[in-house]
Order: C-alpha cells, then sequence, then structure tokens
C-alpha cells in the first residue's frame, strides 16, 4: 500500500473529518468508531489495526479534537445515528489515544506549515473530504498539540 509512512512500514496515518452533530454522538457512545458515508470509504477500506488517525471537528468549535488508533478493519454496517442527518454506511473501528473536544487544536496557526494543505489560502478545501492519509509529519505535528492541550485540561 503507497501509504505506509513509519520506518517499519507498518503505519499508516489518517484525517478523519466529521461534522459537530456526528462528533457529540460519537463522543456520548464512547467513540467506538467512526462512521462513514459510502463516499469516504475509499480510504477507510484501505486503514489497517495499529494505524493512527486524527479527528478533525468541522462547524462551530472546530479544530482537531483528538487522536485515535484503528483497532480492526473497516466493515460495512449501515448504522443510522440518532440525531445524524444520514446513514452511515461503512464503520471503523478505533479507540481514542488523546482526546481534546473542549479545547480544539485550531488549523489557521498550522496551515503554513500542513504537508495535507495544497492551498494555504484556501485551506478549507483540504478539510472537505471525511477520511483521507495524512504524513506523519502532519500526524505528529497534530498530536504534540492535541496532547499538550489534553494535558492542560486534566492538569486543571
Amino acid at each position: 500500500m503507497a501509504f505506509r509512512c513509519d520506518e517499519s512500514g507498518n503505519m499508516n496515518f489518517w484525517l478523519a473529518v466529521a461534522n459537530e452533530v456526528n462528533c457529540d454522538l460519537l463522543a456520548k457512545m464512547g467513540h467506538p468508531y467512526y462512521a462513514l458515508a459510502g463516499k469516504g470509504s475509499k480510504y477507510a477500506l484501505q486503514a489497517a489495526p495499529g494505524d493512527q488517525c486524527i479527528l478533525y471537528r468541522a462547524g462551530k468549535n472546530s479544530g482537531f479534537i483528538g487522536a485515535f488508533e484503528i483497532v480492526s478493519a473497516a466493515r460495512e454496517k449501515p448504522v443510522k445515528l440518532t440525531g445524524s442527518w444520514r446513514p452511515f454506511a461503512i464503520q471503523l473501528p478505533w479507540k481514542p489515544i488523546v482526546l481534546s473536544p473542549a479545547h480544539p487544536v485550531r488549523v489557521v496557526p498550522l496551515v503554513p506549515d500542513l504537508e495535507f494543505v495544497k492551498s494555504k489560502s484556501n485551506y478549507g478545501m483540504a478539510l472537505r473530504s471525511n477520511f483521507r492519509p495524512l504524513s506523519k509529519h502532519d500526524f505528529d505535528r497534530i498530536f504534540s498539540l492535541l496532547s499538550e492541550k489534553a494535558a492542560k485540561t486534566t492538569a486543571g
């Protein structure tokens, strides 16, 4: 697979994007999986156990809100989340590594340094896909800031 990023060749890094309603619904469930409509399934079906993923919340209070580890392969298991706008065809099981939903990492200050943002003046276009590959560089940068925010939140 083309996206394996670490030195051992065993891990991919991903970016998941969800609106605030779906982020809240999944949080209330304990983040058991990421739910996708069929449109984003191309990459989700390539994600493997041990891969790591950053979750971006779109909408009000937007930003990177968590990092997750994929725990098993994506499965086609349609689900309609109560309060969600539409049913989802794919579930990608994952578990949280670090969460900071109350204090998201804002994207704007990171835009100049993020590789997945090709058009720095129109960065929002890079956040329109619901699931996409992410470089190790981008994952590490975002993960570091998420970890700092989460530590501050738990420290008081």
